[in-house]
C-alpha cells in the first residue's frame, strides 16, 4: 500500500488537485492521502470541498517549507510505501497501479513517472497514456539532476528525515544520493504520464532565491557526503 504527502500553500489553481485528490481516493493502492497545509490560514479546508476516509489535513500555524513538511508528512504514515507528491500534480489512478508494481520489486529504491505539461483536466485525460503494459527505464544512473522531486514513490522504511535548515531545494537530491547508496535502482514509468500545472507558488516568495541560495550552500558544503 502507498500512503501519498501533498505539501501544499494553495496558492495554486485547484483544478490539478481536486482531480488528483479524487484519483487517489478511488485508488485500491493508496492508504490515506496526508495534506500538509503551510498557508497558515487553513487554506485547503476552505478552498477544497473533499471529504474521504483517506484523507488527512495537518493545518499549520505559519510556512514550514517544503522539505521540513515532506518530514512531517512521512512522519504521519504508516504504508510500507511512501509517494511524496506537489499539489500542482494531475495523477489518474491507474499510474498508482503502476507505480505499486513497480515498488513491488525489492531491487528498486524510487519509483517516478514521465511527467507532461497540461492546463487543464482535460488536456491531461487526452494525453495521459495508461497503458496497461507497465514499461519502466532507469534513467537516473549516477547524475544527481536526472530526479522528478514533483512525484516519487519509495519505502518508508529508506526514508531518512532531510536537514530541516535545507528548505526548499535540494531535498529530492539527498534522498536520490541516499536510495543509490544503498544499492536500489531508480526507475521510470514511461507508459503512463502525470500532468504537471505549472507553478509560480515558489517563485512568488519574496524570499525565494535567498533561501535557495542558502539551501545550495548547505546542500554542496555540509550535507553531499554526510546523508
Amino acid at each position: 500500500m502507498i500512503d501519498v504527502v501533498i505539501p501544499t500553500l494553495m496558492k495554486i489553481d485547484t483544478t490539478s488537485l481536486n482531480y488528483s485528490l479524487c484519483q487517489l481516493f478511488a485508488s485500491l493502492h493508496v492508504n490515506k492521502v496526508v495534506i500538509i497545509d503551510n498557508s497558515g490560514t487553513g487554506e485547503f479546508s476552505k478552498k477544497i470541498n473533499l471529504k474521504n476516509d483517506k484523507l488527512e489535513i495537518h493545518e499549520l500555524e505559519a510556512n514550514i517549507y517544503v522539505n521540513p513538511a515532506w518530514n512531517l508528512g512521512v512522519s504521519k504514515c504508516i504504508s510500507e510505501n511512501v509517494l511524496i507528491m506537489n499539489d500542482d500534480i494531475f495523477c489518474h489512478k491507474h499510474v498508482l497501479t503502476q507505480v505499486s508494481e513497480v515498488m513491488n520489486d525489492k531491487n528498486v529504491g524510487i519509483c517516478s513517472v514521465n511527467t507532461i505539461n497540461c492546463s487543464t483536466t482535460e488536456e491531461y485525460i487526452t494525453n495521459a497514456g495508461g497503458s496497461h503494459n507497465l514499461e519502466t527505464n532507469n534513467v537516473f544512473g549516477n547524475k544527481d539532476n536526472n530526479k522528478t522531486g514533483w512525484f516519487f514513490c519509495m519505502r518508508r522504511k529508506d526514508w531518512k528525515p532531510l536537514p530541516q535548515d535545507m528548505k526548499l531545494w535540494y531535498g529530492d537530491d539527498l534522498i536520490y544520493r541516499r536510495i543509490r547508496k544503498l544499492g536500489y535502482s531508480t526507475k521510470n514509468i514511461t507508459s503512463s504520464k502525470i500532468g504537471h500545472l505549472v507553478s509560480a507558488t515558489l517563485h512568488s516568495m519574496p524570499d525565494f532565491h535567498q533561501i535557495i541560495a542558502t539551501d545550495g550552500m548547505l546542500y554542496h558544503k555540509r550535507y553531499f557526503n554526510e546523508f
